[in-house]
């Protein structure tokens, strides 16, 4: 039996990858003489970039940047000739901004 696995991260918890692997050992564990296709995937928001980067071949990068807080900090793209791709989540979501100071009103 084939199966697709392309689940997309669990927020703040696993990425896609992580999430991938464990549904992949849950069938392994399982069902006998499975193979599971692991296709991550994400939904526009955080971990899409971590979700595609595999399948364009692309070279993970660190810039310098300033952080939602004026902070310097280190992020990270991904490139490959022309193209570059970075995702906003890793510099300014909800994982950078620590929980005392996340207040919506």
């Amino acid at each position: 039996m084939k199966i697709v696995i392309a689940p997309d991260s669990f927020k703040e918890s696993l990425t896609a990858e992580e999430v991938a692997e464990a549904i992949k050992r849950g069938f392994q564990q399982s069902i006998a003489d499975i193979e599971c296709l692991l296709c991550p995937v994400g939904d526009g928001g955080e971990g899409t970039v971590d979700a595609i980067r595999h399948s364009l071949d692309l070279e993970e990068n660190w810039l310098q940047v300033t952080g939602p807080f004026g902070q310097k900090e280190e992020m990270r793209y991904f490139q490959k000739s022309q193209l570059a791709l970075f995702e906003v989540a890793d510099l300014v979501g909800l994982g950078k901004i620590p929980l005392e100071k996340r207040n919506p009103l």
